[in-house]
């Protein structure tokens, strides 16, 4: 077990197969003697968020499995623990899981050799800033990012970046209203359809799926 904190491993059954995820053992831990973190803008407050598992993750793989998306690229936002990379990538699809947190990678790693899977392909992404060499992706996935308000612009923009002429976008969130309200007008906005439904578990989880440029 890393130094500095206290971490537990849960088991997590979604769409057949179950996960062994190691993850924080609550919101009290934090560790950034070094100020890594806080010098990318993830201050103590929010820095437990990352290493949490949250309904949201396993809403988005339980919806993603109804979807064939093996001959696409896909770009995890925020991925925290990753388990919805980590399910895609069992699937085979080509994944990759960002997040700005200086742990998110070494958690990632864990838990991919735990779950008995190659290493997933990870890259640091602070969705407020711009990558001119990033790649485009034809499928952008997200689980609870809309935490805070002021986040669904730069996400927006982000995805207008670094989407490719037809676009898929999955989104899950746990019902933070007025914040997915706000972010769907955007991706209207921004030439997007959406289609957004209730998830069967959650009365108040929501799955919204954004697209544009398909046909």
């Amino acid at each position: 077990m890393p130094d500095g904190y206290e971490t537990v491993v849960e088991a997590v059954e979604v769409a057949g197969r179950t996960w062994m995820m190691e993850r924080l053992k609550d919101r009290s831990q934090f560790h950034d003697p070094d100020g890594v973190a806080a010098a990318m803008g993830v201050h103590e407050n929010v820095w437990p968020i990352f290493g949490l598992l949250w309904p949201a993750a396993p809403m988005l793989v339980e919806a993603l499995d109804h979807f064939d998306l093996k001959d696409a690229s896909v770009l995890e936002l925020g991925c925290g623990l990753a388990l919805v990379s980590l399910a895609l990538h069992a699937r085979g699809i080509r994944v990759v899981a960002s997040d700005i947190h200086p742990l998110a990678e070494d958690f990632l790693a864990r838990n991919s050799e735990r779950n008995g899977l190659s290493p997933v392909p990870f890259m640091r992404i602070d969705w407020t800033q711009h990558y001119p060499d990033l790649a485009k992706f034809d499928v952008l996935i997200a689980s609870d990012v809309l935490y805070e308000d002021g986040m669904a612009p730069d996400i927006v923009a982000f995805i207008n970046q670094h989407c490719a002429n037809g676009i898929r976008v999955f989104v899950t969130d746990p019902g933070r209203s007025g914040r997915r309200n706000r972010f769907t007008r955007m991706m209207l906005e921004a030439g997007f359809t959406v289609d957004e439904w209730q998830d069967e578990a959650n009365t108040k989880g929501r799955i919204m799926t954004y697209t544009r440029g398909l046909s």
